[in-house]
């Protein structure tokens, strides 16, 4: 079977602009209503937006030109400049489509509105008209150099799962007794809904009791149409899934729910370069703009100094022009 001969890939991209004052106010209304404890979940960090979506974009349009449609899943709003890419003649008309969370939520008005990554990715699949071959990126996320179709998917269309092989902390032994138990001798404990955790509860979906397929910060091939048999199969657990606005302890992350009814092994992980706050920033940021990586990652950089993050917007401009404006990045784009 030829590539050809398969169905397209398309592109999807969760982005919010938590900057927004409209936004920030819903959350933080939302947030006293639902009683939400641990900050974690509602850090405004987590909804800051610097323009990383155009970064996204740019580097899908410049790297990987088999893909199909771009849908960006938002929360009633669009990216100020994101019809420049078709306006300057990069890509056509159609191309790039916003997807609102009523479009793929407005059944469960429970969960609306929400500001739950781990409810937004298990609504994916409901995206209209999206191609069953997908490669999902958080906005944060973007392609560093050129990659082909069968480097996320084999040759019958099978997502090529990355990641190792790792032993669960929430089932027992040394590391329950480590994570689990002594963490909630901290403050402000509560349960933290961390991203091991959420990657643990995938696997234990589908009865996996000892290992789970761990993962880092990169884009994921999906196939629409295992998360949909799934919860279609299972409609009390994606209602429960969903109910959630903000990220709790007992949910699943639906990347590793998909992965984990998809394969049992795993490729080797990608080389990525992720840059987030922290002693070695520096070096992080210098690895986002140098070569040998599939991908890059760039979290929190509103909490980053904003020389190192202009010079970093400037290396990203000269990296993937003509795609990428200078306008596009910083706080507000």
């Amino acid at each position: 079977m030829t590539e050809k001969t398969l169905s397209p890939i398309d592109a999807v991209i969760a982005w919010v602009d938590g900057n927004d004052p409209a936004h920030a106010e819903k959350r933080r209304r939302y947030a006293a209503e639902d009683g939400v404890r641990h900050k974690t979940s509602q850090a405004a960090t987590r909804f800051d937006s610097q323009g990383e979506i155009y970064v996204c974009v740019a580097s899908i349009l410049k790297f990987l030109p088999f893909i199909r449609t771009i849908w960006i899943v938002t929360d009633g709003q669009r990216p100020p400049f994101i019809d420049n890419f078709a306006t300057s003649g990069h890509c056509s008309a159609d191309k790039i489509r916003i997807v609102d969370h009523r479009d793929i939520l407005g059944d469960h008005p429970e969960a609306l509105p929400t500001f739950n990554s781990l409810t937004i990715e298990a609504a994916l699949w409901r995206i209209p008209g999206l191609a069953d071959r997908h490669i999902y990126f958080n906005d944060d996320m973007f392609v560093k150099s050129s990659l082909p179709p069968s480097y996320f998917f084999d040759e019958d269309g099978h997502p090529k799962v990355r990641g190792r092989i790792l032993s669960m902390r929430s089932t027992g032994g040394i590391d329950w007794l480590k994570h689990d138990l002594l963490r909630k001798l901290r403050p402000n404990h509560w349960g933290r809904a961390s991203f091991r955790t959420a990657q643990e509860n995938g696997a234990l979906a589908v009865r996996n009791q000892r290992t789970f397929i761990h993962q880092e910060h990169w884009p994921h091939p999906m196939r629409t149409t295992t998360l949909a048999r799934y919860y279609e199969e299972n409609p009390e657990e994606f209602a429960k899934q969903v109910r959630p606005r903000f990220r709790v302890r007992e949910q699943h992350w639906p990347i590793s729910l998909h992965n984990h009814l998809t394969t049992v092994t795993a490729y080797e992980p990608p080389r990525v370069a992720y840059a987030k706050p922290g002693r070695h920033v520096d070096t992080m940021l210098s690895q986002l703009l140098a070569e040998g990586y599939d991908f890059g990652c760039m979290q929190s950089l509103d909490e980053i100094d904003p020389d190192k993050t202009a010079r970093l917007f400037n290396g990203l401009v000269d990296i993937y022009q003509p795609y990428l404006d200078k306008r596009m990045l910083g706080a507000g784009a």
